[in-house]
């Protein structure tokens, strides 16, 4: 609990995680969809489903290699501490 409100501990990745299923499901719905709506979508729907995924993957990724590496310096200034 003390690691949690001195923000040693971050649920960050969790909720990116989280984010990331979403983002991911609704960028493959509306991919799927957009052809549907007009015929004029079909190549930005089939962007969605490729580019926005992958792009969207990208994203996150950076983002919970930001929170990671936070997590990892923590780790090494416990190890490094003097005891």
């Amino acid at each position: 609990m003390k690691e949690f409100f001195g923000f040693h501990k971050m649920i960050s990745a969790i909720i990116i995680k989280v984010l990331y299923v979403i983002g991911a499901i609704v960028l493959t719905i509306g991919g799927i969809i957009a052809p549907f709506l007009d015929g004029d979508y079909v190549l930005p729907g089939i962007a969605a489903l490729i580019l926005g995924n992958l792009i969207w993957r990208i994203i996150c990724e950076g983002w919970i290699l930001v929170f990671s590496m936070h997590e990892t310096l923590n780790v090494i200034e416990k190890n490094t501490q003097p005891t």
